[in-house]
């Protein structure tokens, strides 16, 4: 089965390691079937595959864990183990084997050299670019993974100022590819309504309106509505229905910080553009009060 059309998917060379030394041991064994050398060399390429990708994941884990905790990147081991390797030469070995198990270990060394070298714009459009041509070899939970970790390149990246529009194209390759829905068939809210507001800063109408209707469904019902009403206040604010929108944030009920803030922002903007001063005057004293309490 692994062997035949089955898509990449971590502990994939492992598993295939295992399975070539379970036939190798049970040929060895009965001694019915001539012994075949190839078996061997299978076992000790896959190993090798395994375990290079597992390194370049873990380096990819050890760069967002930094990122995120505000930490100052240290030289680690890992680049160091990395540093020793002709990476090259092995990538070019894999490829004389097989192009799809070369393109499947590209796609992850791209990625290391994005985060690794993040001084360089070249390095992480090579990774986007090889990424989104070869992602067909990768299993859904995979993609998953990679294009996370292709977000965290485009974070780093010290030579592109990414904007809005950079991180909606990684949003729209995501939800294009059907990976935006995680393992369990959800989308948590948070990541539904940042991709909202990302597409709305960028007058995304069209995009919003397929994104909310096609992946509504996968939002916990917890906070579906929530989610819903927060997207539809800033749909119909993009199509200057501002009665709507107004509508949309009052039926805003969750108690979301971050959400509040947004829509009382997003409430004056409809004011403003219904030219009714007077209440925005009202509604900028209670945003004041709002913060400050």
């Amino acid at each position: 089965i692994l062997n035949n059309g089955d898509k990449f998917y971590e502990g994939y060379f492992k598993h295939l390691s295992e399975l070539k030394f379970l036939k190798y041991d049970y040929i060895y064994r009965t001694k019915s079937l001539t012994k075949e050398k190839s078996l061997a060399i299978d076992i000790s390429e896959f190993k090798v595959y395994h375990n290079l990708i597992s390194l370049f994941k873990s380096y990819g884990t050890v760069v967002g864990f930094f990122y995120r905790n505000n930490f100052k990147k240290e030289l680690n081991l890992i680049e160091v183990y990395l540093d020793n390797l002709n990476i090259e030469l092995i990538l070019k070995s894999v490829q004389k084997i097989s192009e799809e198990r070369y393109f499947i270990i590209l796609v992850y060394y791209k990625m290391y050299l994005a985060l690794r070298f993040n001084d360089s714009s070249k390095n992480y459009l090579e990774f986007k670019n090889l990424l989104t041509e070869k992602d067909k070899c990768f299993h859904v939970n995979e993609k998953r993974i990679l294009y996370n970790f292709l977000e965290t390149a485009l974070t780093v990246n010290s030579e592109i100022n990414a904007s809005g529009r950079d991180y909606f194209e990684i949003d729209r390759l995501r939800s294009e590819k059907g990976i935006l829905i995680d393992s369990k068939n959800n989308i948590s809210f948070n990541e539904f309504t940042n991709i909202v507001k990302t597409a709305s800063s960028l007058k995304e109408i069209s995009f919003i309106e397929n994104f909310v209707k096609t992946n509504h469904i996968y939002i916990p019902a917890t906070v579906r509505e929530y989610a819903v009403n927060y997207s539809m206040a800033y749909l119909y604010n993009l199509k200057k229905d501002y009665d709507k929108s107004i509508e949309m944030i009052n039926s805003f009920l969750m108690d979301n910080y971050e959400c509040k803030v947004d829509l009382k922002t997003l409430q004056i903007r409809n004011y403003f553009e219904k030219s009714d001063f007077v209440t925005i005057g009202f509604l900028i004293d209670s945003f004041k009060h709002y913060l400050t309490s």
